[in-house]
């Protein structure tokens, strides 16, 4: 009361009476400039209008008047605060290529603007070189900030590299800023006028262990040929080797190696394995290379289960920043192995046949178990056998035996008869109270250029001097044919099996013991004739034997006691008379179809009448051949029928000296 205020900011007082008093109150609000000058100084003064002096109209009196008060500030207190967080949960463990968001917390804390205030990050890695996370933007620039303002919130990310692996990312912030400068200005460092203020705050992650690790997976890429699987001698297999960097570290300077384990233990590389084609420059992690090559089966590669076994080993191409710790190996803990079979490099063989004969190269029969001996040697003097020496027996009544060696590889072998001690019988031998001659036609020598050959070699015991009587027989050879022909009695093919018995009675009771086979198949394949030779051995007592030829089924059953046979059956010279001194007989089967035909889907090129051309026909429904037997039992019967009797086909009319 008592005043107003101006325009001008002044208090008016209209008028003071002497000894008035009047009151006035202003307000003051301190600023940043205060603080730094350190105080407030307020004068407060008064004047008002002169008032004249009676006694001295000419001098006025001025009047008299003024207050001066000063009061000190806080002093300036710049201060700065900084936090950093990141968002990994404590204890847990980053990987490569995980991204680190990192969030910095900035605050005036002070009571002074701070100026150019700057936010720098170091993050010391596992190696200890220091980089900055990857995109703190803007090079840190915060600008000014007043007291009191909001803090400033900045967050940036890191992606974790290989060379933060293995240890603490060990990460600081700081923040740099210039309090607001006094006046009058006092220059410090760096021509600024207040010496810079700092606060930092850590955030260490921890990351994962350094791991350089490779995979290696074979494969064969390449088939063989053979339906068995197994590769054959300079056949070539084709390996494909995939090499994979599933570790955290990139690596440099990988090398594969290869090593090949035949089936009898040595080892070897790939024929078409270069060391040189088999390094890869790098892998980063996650990435693949392969690698492929060949391999020619050789001769030591054969027998059984070749075994290929790869690997693969690189280095890290960041070093290990502990040597102490080293990294792991990263090198697979296995070689990753494929297996191919090969075919046996001896499952090749020989079978020796031995022909006796007189000295005029008649057939001679010996009886049943007569054994002679013969081995295989490698060399052409005969002095290295190869494998034991081997008996030679005959079995029933025959001129021919056999025995085969087996388990043989390929290469050249000579074949020669010996005594029981494995000594080559150079020039004669005795047998039975005979004398005998071995003879080898095409020379002792026996050939085998492929794998899983059967060979055979054939030689002839020639007799100078007879064995003793009862000791040997002559052979004949009787021809057994099969003709069939349709209903109209023309040739017809079939592809059927039929069956001729050899007896020794009219009543076809009991089969011939003295022949080679005496259920003989006569297999026709599509044709309408087939011939096959039996071979008989006679006495040399010049006695006759008769034997009776019938249609039998394969359990000897003649077909005429038989019923649903489709044919009519006709034999001639069903009744066969030999000796020693008679020719070779013959026997023909004639079966016609009971049926009618129709036309075959193949031209019959066998049998035509002399009348109609060509003619075709078959069966119009399965052919009847009179095999009612059951097949284990015709299995069972056939094979200790060809146990008993084992005879030769051929015979030729032995002649005398």
């Amino acid at each position: 009361e008592g005043y107003t205020v101006g325009e001008d900011g002044k208090a008016l007082i209209a008028e003071l009476a002497v000894g008035a008093e009047v009151k006035i109150t202003a307000t003051y609000v301190v600023t940043e400039k205060d603080i730094l000058a350190g105080s407030v100084k307020n004068t407060a003064t008064a004047e008002g209008d002169p008032i004249d002096d009676p006694k001295n109209p000419e001098d006025p009196k001025t009047p008299e008047g003024g207050d001066d008060e000063e009061e000190t500030t806080d002093e300036a207190a710049p201060s700065v605060s900084i936090t950093k967080t990141s968002n990994v949960p404590e204890g847990e463990a980053v990987s490569l290529g995980d991204v680190i968001e990192y969030t910095v917390t900035i605050a005036n804390t002070g009571n002074i603007s701070l100026n150019d205030v700057t936010l720098t990050d170091v993050m010391t890695g596992v190696d200890g070189v220091t980089v900055l996370p990857g995109n703190l933007k803007e090079d840190g620039q915060i600008g000014t900030l007043a007291p009191n303002s909001e803090p400033v919130v900045i967050t940036y990310t890191h992606e974790v590299t290989e060379k933060d692996l293995g240890g603490i990312l060990h990460n600081v912030a700081t923040v740099t800023a210039y309090p607001a400068a006094p006046d009058p200005i006092v220059t410090y460092a760096e021509g600024r006028a207040v010496e810079p203020i700092t606060a930092s705050a850590e955030a260490d992650v921890a990351t994962i262990a350094r791991s350089p690790k490779l995979s290696v997976v074979k494969e064969v890429t390449s088939t063989p040929a053979a339906e068995d699987g197994k590769y054959v001698l300079g056949e070539t297999i084709t390996y494909k080797v995939t090499v994979t960097n599933t570790g955290n570290l990139t690596l440099n300077d990988i090398v594969v190696s290869d090593v090949l384990t035949r089936p009898d233990g040595t080892t070897t590389v790939p024929s078409g394995f270069d060391v040189n084609d088999a390094r890869i420059d790098s892998l980063e992690p996650g990435a693949s290379a392969e690698i492929t090559y060949d391999h020619v089966i050789v001769e030591a590669d054969l027998g059984g289960a070749l075994t290929n076994a790869a690997t693969a080993t690189g280095q890290p191409d960041i070093p290990d920043p502990d040597p102490e710790t080293p990294d792991p190996d990263p090198t697979p803990d296995e070689p990753d192995e494929v297996i191919v079979d090969t075919e046996d490099p001896s499952n090749c063989s020989i079978t020796v046949t031995k022909q006796t004969t007189d000295y005029m190269g008649e057939p001679l029969a010996l009886n049943a178990g007569a054994a002679f001996q013969v081995a295989l040697f490698s060399d052409e003097a005969m002095t290295r056998r190869v494998g034991e020496v081997q008996t030679i027996v005959y079995e029933g009544n025959s001129s021919t035996a056999s025995v085969t060696f087996e388990g043989l590889k390929r290469g050249t072998y000579y074949v020669a008869e010996v005594d029981e001690a494995g000594n080559v019988i150079a020039d004669s031998d005795t047998f039975a109270g005979g004398v005998y001659v071995p003879q080898y036609e095409d020379g002792n020598q026996v050939v085998i250029t492929e794998n899983g050959a059967a060979a055979s070699f054939a030689f002839t015991n020639a007799f100078l001097v007879l064995p003793s009587d009862g000791e040997y027989y002559w052979e004949k050879t009787l021809t057994i044919t099969k003709n069939v022909k349709d209903l109209n009695g023309k040739a017809m093919k079939v592809n059927d099996t039929f069956y001729a018995g050899i007896f020794t009675d009219e009543s076809l009771t009991t089969l011939a013991d003295n022949v080679s086979q005496n259920i003989v198949p006569l297999r026709l394949n599509g044709t309408s004739s087939v011939s096959v030779e039996v071979g008989v051995t006679v006495p040399v007592d010049g006695s006759e034997i008769t034997l009776y030829v019938a249609e039998v089924n394969s359990a000897g059953v003649p077909v005429e006691n038989m019923d649903g046979f489709a044919y009519n059956v006709e034999v001639e010279n069903g009744a066969v008379t030999l000796a020693e001194e008679s020719e070779d007989a013959a026997t023909v089967i004639t079966n016609t179809s009971t049926e009618e035909t129709v036309e075959s889907e193949c031209e019959n090129t066998g049998d035509q009448s002399a009348d109609s051309g060509n003619t075709t026909g078959t069966s119009s429904r399965s052919v009847k051949t009179g095999d009612e037997t059951p097949i284990m039992m015709l299995v069972c019967m056939l094979g200790l029928s060809a146990m008993a009797i084992i005879l030769l086909v051929s015979r030729r009319r032995r002649s005398q000296g």
